[in-house]
């Protein structure tokens, strides 16, 4: 391999579970106090037989916009001649309809009580395909899951958050109903490498509930 050629990356995959913790209500003391990248999930959790209030619940909690702290809204003007044109778009996700036959899949998981509770299972643990809610870096991976829950420090994630949910009714109401997703960086809280990442990742994942 040449000077300065990057080295090879697939040994990453065979630590994972060592380097990367996923975290939920009542294990939130189990989060490890390093330095690291993390980021906030919205649990796919289905708490009723009827699909729909699930998959709005889905639109609602992506509709929002940290720039307005609310439901994304973008105003737009031009003139046309004398007139001058106001246009206000709202954000609202909206999946494609759902296909029949998966319809007829979800009514049939539902009439029987083991599939629908497999069904849960593993679209609970899908939460992680999701797109994350909020992406940082931190010293401490402790104390920022902590301060997020609690709404203490700088950070106003868990202002924005819950202001939202409330307004909007999403099943997850708190901050500590959603999951904590972590990464170790053992950079010994070298805060320009954990800078470098926190940026990275933002604009891999595109965070909704993070500042731009």
């Amino acid at each position: 391999m040449p000077p300065g050629a990057p080295k090879q990356l697939n040994d990453v995959w065979r630590n994972l579970s060592n380097e990367i913790g996923v975290y939920w209500k009542g294990r939130f003391d189990l989060v490890p106090a390093v330095p690291g990248v993390y980021a906030w999930f919205y649990p796919l959790r289905i708490t009723s037989a009827n699909l729909e209030p699930f998959l709005e619940d889905l639109r609602a909690v992506f509709s929002f916009d940290a720039r307005v702290n609310g439901r994304a809204v973008q105003e737009l003007r031009a003139r046309i001649g004398w007139d001058e044109l106001g246009v206000r778009v709202a954000m609202e996700p909206a999946a494609p309809p759902m296909p029949m036959e998966a319809i007829a899949a979800w009514d049939q998981a539902v009439g029987d009580e083991q599939q629908f509770d497999r069904l849960r299972r593993v679209v609970m643990r899908g939460s992680l395909f999701m797109p994350p809610l909020y992406v940082g870096k931190t010293r401490s991976l402790a104390i920022r899951c902590r301060q997020h829950i609690a709404g203490t420090g700088e950070n106003d994630f868990h202002g924005r958050y819950e202001s939202y949910a409330a307004l909007n009714g999403l099943h997850a109401a708190n901050v500590k109903d959603l999951l904590f997703a972590c990464i170790s960086t053992g950079s010994e809280g070298d805060d320009a490498l954990e800078g470098i990442l926190e940026e990275i990742l933002k604009r891999a994942c595109r965070p909704r509930y993070s500042h731009k």
